[in-house]
């Protein structure tokens, strides 16, 4: 009887700990996700330290390809800047239209899943 309580509770304790686990990598996930959707020169750093380490890059290489990714950073938020209203008129219609088929409970637990969709995305 004695083991059988001990094995439960190993395997209590294994399991909480692979739902902790669960919760934190997740949490990091999604933190590292905002940081590099917000933070460009966190994204340079992070694409370029990647290549280097995977490419075995000199110096001289790696300063080349962190201009490259400046560059490509500059005219993609140049891009950005020039479709996000029309992206952002779109993304209005489709969720209008969502609204519209849903139910008066449904439409309130849906404006929270969009507050919180701009609020985790929201950029500066």
């Amino acid at each position: 009887m004695k083991t059988w309580k001990a094995w439960l509770c190993v395997i209590g304790i294994f399991l909480a700990g692979v739902v902790l686990g669960g919760i934190i990598g997740h949490r990091m996930t999604a933190s590292f996700a905002r940081k590099a959707a917000t933070d460009p020169v966190f994204m340079r750093q992070v694409i370029v330290k990647r290549l280097t380490s995977k490419l075995d890059l000199t110096d001289s290489q790696r300063k080349q390809v962190e201009s490259i990714v400046r560059d490509s950073q500059v005219s993609i938020h140049d891009l950005r800047t020039e479709v996000e209203p029309r992206f952002s008129d779109i993304l209005k219609n489709a969720e209008r239209q969502i609204t519209e088929v849903l139910d008066a409970r449904q439409q309130e637990e849906f404006r929270k899943m969009i507050a919180e969709r701009r609020r985790l995305w929201k950029r500066d």
